[in-house]
């Protein structure tokens, strides 16, 4: 068994959620603690570690650590043995492909650049990221550029992706509380309706956000509402949970206004209250122009037609440094999230490879 896909199948028995990767950190920690490199623990779970080859230019490749609550069922020798969690998002491989470059960097020289290897803690939950950024750990070994990518479905086997720009949607979580009046449903014109009012509240924002300008990358979606207590009570709470995303901080702004003045609409029409709640988004994935290009003329890396909306903290590398990620393709069999996510592990090789001729070449 290659080395690699051995690294894979070993921290695909042990997911954790984000910022509890307690073993899978001693893991990686384990494999590299012998290697001539510089190790740096962030926070509780993240690690870096340095290859300094004496050379001009620093870059970092990045890896992300956590897994899902989710329960695997697929059934295969290296199941996941934590129950309820599983790599359903691909993480394991990442982690292998940046753990076989600690061993080809501790065994090269014949490489452009100095080399900080990233063990990110928490992308799952979009903290990871910043987590590193804000540690100042990439100013002190003077990285130029980072360097990512993420095993994908839907896209040819064995083959690598990215494009110039946009990639991956900046994105926050979404929740709006209408607040009304209970009373029994043969008085319900004493009361004040709030999943009556919810439903027209989620109808007026779906059209609203059909009529954008297809021009504006943007998705708003609503996924769970729970309100109620019996069926022949009015509901006086009724929250709705989603998510907007966008590629700027002006059209989500804009979006996120609008949404508020419709909602203010409603207070007024149905004499209710509705609060409106927000996370931070996550930074959007931003490749540099002229990285991306390189790669297309250089690697032959194949050109993506229109960027994701999922959400990547990756970002926040973007924002940072002139950075770039990769979309790594795992075929069309399998599908990110789902009790049953698994693939072709020699793409773990290809992606190994191909991080490795990074390494080679001068920024």
């Amino acid at each position: 068994m290659k080395q690699v896909i051995r690294f894979r199948q070993d921290l695909h028995k042990i997911p954790e959620a984000s910022l509890y990767e307690y073993k899978t950190k001693e893991y990686i920690l384990n494999k590299i603690k012998n290697l001539n490199c510089e190790i740096k623990e962030i926070g509780e779970t993240s690690l870096v570690a340095y290859f300094n080859k004496n050379k001009k230019n620093t870059i970092a490749l990045r890896c992300d650590m956590d897994a899902l609550p989710i329960k695997e069922i697929n059934e295969i020798d290296y199941k996941s043995v934590i129950d309820g969690y599983s790599h359903a998002c691909g993480h394991d491989g990442h982690m292998a492909m940046i753990l076989e470059c600690a061993y080809f960097l501790n065994e090269n020289n014949d490489v452009e650049n100095n080399v900080l290897l990233i063990f990110q803690a928490a992308e799952e939950n979009m903290r990871g990221a910043d987590i590193i950024v804000s540690s100042n750990v990439l100013k002190h070994y003077n990285v130029k550029h980072v360097f990512g990518m993420h095993i994908w479905p839907n896209l040819n086997n064995n083959e690598i992706y990215t494009k110039e720009n946009e990639l991956c949607a900046m994105t926050s979580e979404l929740d709006i509380e209408v607040v009304g009046k209970s009373v029994h449903v043969a008085n319900s014109e004493e009361g004040i309706d709030t999943i009556y009012i919810s439903t027209c509240l989620l109808n007026d924002l779906y059209s609203f956000e059909k009529s954008l300008d297809s021009s504006i990358l943007r998705l708003l979606k609503f996924g769970k509402i729970t309100s109620g207590v019996i069926r022949n009570v009015i509901s006086d709470n009724t929250l709705i949970q989603g998510t907007l995303r966008t590629y700027n901080q002006k059209d989500f702004d804009k979006i996120l206004n609008k949404i508020k003045s419709i909602a203010n609409n409603y207070e007024e029409k149905y004499k209710c209250k509705i609060n409106i709640n927000n996370t931070t988004p996550c930074k959007a994935v931003i490749n540099n122009e002229q990285l991306a290009l390189r790669f297309f003329n250089e690697e032959k890396v194949s050109r993506l037609n229109k960027p994701y909306l999922q959400g990547e903290d990756f970002g926040s590398y973007c924002q940072a440094y002139d950075s770039c990620f990769f979309m790594l393709g795992c075929g069309f069999n399998t599908q990110l999230h789902t009790n049953t996510f698994n693939f072709d592990e020699e793409v773990l090789i290809t992606g190994s490879d191909f991080f490795k001729k990074i390494t080679k070449m001068e920024f």
